[in-house]
């Protein structure tokens, strides 16, 4: 399915590794939905232009970050409603899964498409 023009090279990586992200760590939670449902698109459109493999390659890596997380932690999380915020924030895409003050979580990625999760105990997880 192509979803660009012509005058546009094809997707970014950053953006739809932040968009696979947000659909994979968004899975985590009771509920979980975008501030902005614009930005959900504009990510989804990156996403949806990635090869497949590297899809299901973005979504594992992502998964394979989540599991080396707190048990008790993830736990929580699934009782919880969240709403994702995205940001620029230098070269890397912000992805802050705002949960009301409960719990925090977030996923930065690079330029590259590699990603970190990052909670609020100070947790990283290498890309």
């Amino acid at each position: 399915m192509r979803t660009f023009g012509n005058m546009e090279k094809g997707y970014n990586r950053q953006l739809a590794t932040a968009y696979a992200a947000g659909m994979m760590i968004g899975s985590y939670f009771f509920k979980s939905s975008y501030v902005s449902v614009m930005e959900e698109k504009h990510l989804y459109l990156h996403y949806a232009e990635m090869p497949r493999a590297r899809q299901y390659d973005q979504e594992d890596a992502v998964l394979r970050q989540m599991a080396q997380l707190d048990r008790d932690f993830l736990d929580r999380l699934r009782d919880l409603k969240c709403q994702i915020r995205c940001r620029l924030q230098g070269e890397e895409y912000l992805l802050e899964f705002d949960t009301g003050g409960f719990e925090s979580l977030r996923c930065v990625v690079d330029r590259n498409g590699g990603c970190r999760i990052l909670t609020g105990n100070g947790d990283h997880q290498p890309s």
